[in-house]
């Protein structure tokens, strides 16, 4: 399994790779907050940033378990860009799901992760999930480090939320969560965030660092914390 070496396209990999570090460990420290990344020069993925967070974070040390409409293919794509095992999700280090992977086959693979231990949390999963959009869709507010008082964000998909409250992790277990969409955004849910759905919207919305949302939300009357 190896890849003709190209000094152009690996001194790009490598400069969207590091990009990709800074922007998904900023994201894991304000949760909730919008951050961008680079795309891959020549992607084996439909979603050339997914594939650059995951070059980024998988390597050959690693395993991983995906979820996706063509999951051979996908599969086989990944362990060709990083080197990495696929193993089962209880198994996995990583787990990548496409946003074309079955609702239900994606929330099997979320719910079979580990968490971790109370000795080791930082053992548990981390999942990158690909949706549509970030901004629009299905309201959250997240408190918790790194969030000042709360924060509210926007996802075109909820099924993930749903899975990670079925998980009944118990704290310091759980799993950290990225998500990217089709046009470059990331944000991160990590295993300390706590999340409540509001209200629904298809509205798109301002960058998430300045949206302003309506007092009417049960839960969070605005965005707030974060930079």
């Amino acid at each position: 399994m190896t890849r003709e070496y190209n000094p152009d396209t690996h001194e790009q990999e490598l400069f969207a790779t590091q990009e990709a570090f800074r922007a998904v460990m900023d994201a894991m420290a304000r949760p909730g907050m919008v951050r961008k990344v680079p795309p891959l020069h020549r992607p084996r993925l439909s979603n050339p940033w997914l594939e650059t967070i995951a070059c980024m974070l998988i390597d050959s040390a690693c395993t991983f378990c995906v979820a996706a409409a063509d999951e051979e293919a996908f599969r086989t794509a990944l362990a060709t860009r990083t080197y990495a095992k696929a193993q089962p999700p209880d198994a996995a280090r990583f787990a990548v799901i496409a946003a074309d992977a079955d609702p239900d086959q994606a929330t099997e693979v979320l719910l079979g992760l580990s968490g971790g231990n109370d000795i080791s949390p930082e053992k548990g999963a981390t999942a990158l999930i690909e949706c549509e959009a970030l901004g629009i869709g299905q309201a959250f507010c997240a408190t918790g480090p790194g969030i000042a008082k709360r924060h509210v964000f926007l996802v075109s998909s909820a099924w993930w939320h749903d899975a990670r409250e079925a998980r009944k992790d118990e704290f310091p277990r759980g799993i950290d969560i990225i998500l990217v969409d089709g046009a470059g955004r990331v944000m991160a849910v990590p295993r300390t965030t706590r999340l409540e759905k509001t209200f629904p919207t298809d509205r798109p919305t301002m960058p998430l660092s300045k949206t302003a949302l309506s007092d009417s939300s049960p839960h969070c009357s605005k965005t707030e914390g974060g930079n």
